[in-house]
């Protein structure tokens, strides 16, 4: 049922938690979701060409009270290729108290955000300090209620459900509701990117231990409440 108990034994049990993530992320059932012959196939139709997932994915594990600030998957997982395209998987039910994607509306225009990340040079400086900025800084200046208010647009979601499948360009802000459960669920979902199978895979997004390289982007374990 993804109740959570709110007590962590996982590094009791597991020991090293990069190896237990490693395991959990080239696991053979989450690997036949992500990487499966299916949505690479999907996903080629938005290139028009041979699309590739990358290595890198993100299972998402996420307990009540918290929420993924909002953010552009560019440049954060650029690496070589600009054409991106996330697909972000619901993983069973969830509904909208629990969590799950949030979308601002037409943010792909938000070009005074976009022009600035798109045009800075990250082959030559892709610190993570550099990446995480300009996928956050801005967009978190001001809660997302406020800033769809200021921009005229509206905040995107739904209850979703197994089977279910969000496609959006690197350039689409977003980030989660809060998990609200009143029962304690955890909402699990996970997200892939995908990029032309032509374009260069000489980045740490591609590889045997891909997420040993790169952090996983920030979540606000604080937010609770403000995006609801």
């Amino acid at each position: 049922s993804g109740i959570g108990t709110g007590i962590s034994c996982r590094r009791e049990i597991a020991g090293d938690l990069n190896a237990f993530w490693r395991d959990v992320s080239t696991g053979e059932a989450l690997r036949a979701v992500t990487h499966g012959p299916q949505l690479c196939e999907l996903l080629g139709r938005f290139f028009g060409e041979d699309a590739r997932p990358h290595d890198l994915v993100y299972l998402r594990p996420m307990s009540v009270g918290r929420a993924t600030r909002l953010h552009y998957d560019f440049p954060f997982f650029a690496g070589y290729s600009k054409r991106i395209y996330t697909a972000w998987i619901p993983l069973g039910e969830i509904d909208q108290s629990e969590g799950p994607l949030l979308i601002i509306e037409n943010s792909h225009e938000f070009l005074d955000w976009i022009e600035p990340i798109r045009n800075h040079d990250y082959q030559s400086e892709h610190a993570n300090e550099v990446v995480q900025r300009a996928a956050y800084e801005q967009p978190n200046s001001v809660d997302p209620v406020t800033l769809a208010e200021q921009r005229g647009v509206r905040l995107l979601s739904a209850d979703f459900q197994p089977g279910d499948l969000v496609v959006f360009s690197g350039f689409v802000l977003h980030g989660s509701l809060d998990n609200c459960s009143t029962i304690g669920r955890v909402r699990l979902s996970c997200d892939v990117r995908f990029q032309p199978a032509a374009d260069s895979t000489a980045d740490p997004h591609h590889g045997p231990w891909p997420w040993t390289q790169i952090p996983a982007p920030i979540q606000d374990p604080k937010r609770a409440g403000r995006s609801c």
